[in-house]
């Protein structure tokens, strides 16, 4: 799946993926695993900040995400 969704999504290194799931939700573990496997930036934040939709929109700016699996 991971190499799947590289090449499908033209991941790279110059990529920043955003995780906005809980570790306890398997989708997760993929973000961080594309991430790895690319050598992409992973923004990981508080439970607290992903659900507060004025600082996730400031820190996209921020941060310059380029993918977010929502």
């Amino acid at each position: 799946n991971i190499a799947y969704l590289k090449v499908n999504f033209h991941v790279t290194s110059n990529d920043c993926l955003f995780r906005a799931t809980p570790l306890t939700f398997d989708p997760s573990l993929i973000d961080i695993f594309l991430a790895i496997h690319c050598g992409a930036c992973l923004v990981i934040l508080p439970k607290d900040i992903r659900q507060n939709s004025i600082l996730i929109s400031s820190l996209f700016d921020k941060s310059h995400c380029t993918i977010a699996q929502v």
